[in-house]
């Protein structure tokens, strides 16, 4: 079962360890509120909701909601961003013969359970030095 051993563990290495292995069956029980907290402070919290989807847990505690909005949240600046990209490549289209989509962003879909969960917000392009103007 995982579990916490102490509040002095490495948090990321055991919330990592779950996601990594795909579970969604843990319980808020074995998570301390200051363990949620930290887990929401530092961006992590829509990884533990992940984790805590098919656990026996109560949507009612406070602990709940606060991951449940953590996790809404970043879906929503993450569907915006997804819009504003699909806006730089329409506003570059004709302008810029090369135009690519670097790294996270662009394998977030294909790489993630869901593409919301991936902890980085920044966007890479990739343009010819020359079409750099014309891009900004």
């Amino acid at each position: 079962m995982f579990r916490f051993q102490s509040d002095r563990s490495p948090h990321l290495i055991l919330l990592l360890d779950a996601i990594s292995s795909d579970r969604t069956d843990l319980s808020l029980d074995h998570f301390s509120q200051r363990q949620i907290e930290w887990a929401i402070q530092n961006g992590l919290g829509p990884l533990l909701f992940r984790t805590i989807q098919g656990g026996i847990n109560d949507s009612s505690t406070a602990a709940w909601r606060s991951l449940k909005a953590a996790d809404l949240t970043i879906r929503i600046l993450m569907g915006t961003q997804l819009e504003a990209v699909g806006e730089i490549i329409e506003a570059c289209r004709g302008r810029v013969p090369t135009l690519v989509l670097l790294k996270g962003m662009s394998i977030a879909e294909q790489f993630y359970p869901e593409s919301h969960l991936r902890l980085m917000r920044d966007v890479d392009f990739l343009v010819p030095k020359k079409y750099v103007p014309a891009a900004s």
